[in-house]
């Protein structure tokens, strides 16, 4: 026996689904966008393609954000809530922070 509510609900998820969907496809294209950029960013020792790749692995496992040995639980479990609710906007912040301010500005233009 099937209720109304049961395909409302299947409908409501479908179209949640499909918006996530999008937004993942932005996310990757924005991240793959980001690793082909060149130069280095504010840490350059650091290159841009494992900064791309590490956020590519905590985007699909926010699990993997951890403290290590740097004793800032405070700030893992804050990347790990954003990283969790709102993915577009902890991309941005991984992007931000590796980027010098010049290429930020160029970006919003």
């Amino acid at each position: 026996m099937s209720f109304a509510f049961d395909s409302a609900a299947q409908a409501a998820d479908a179209a949640n689904n499909a918006a996530k969907t999008a937004t993942d496809r932005l996310i990757w294209a924005q991240i793959e966008a980001f690793a082909n950029r060149p130069g280095h960013g504010c840490f350059p020792r650091c290159s841009r393609a494992r900064v791309a790749q590490g956020l590519q692995e905590r985007m699909d496992d926010p699990g993997k954000i951890q403290l290590g040995v740097t004793g800032t639980c405070g700030v893992a479990s804050f990347l790990y809530s954003i990283a969790r609710s709102n993915r577009f906007d902890y991309m941005r912040l991984v992007m931000d922070l590796y980027s010098p301010p010049s290429e930020r500005q160029r970006q919003e233009s």
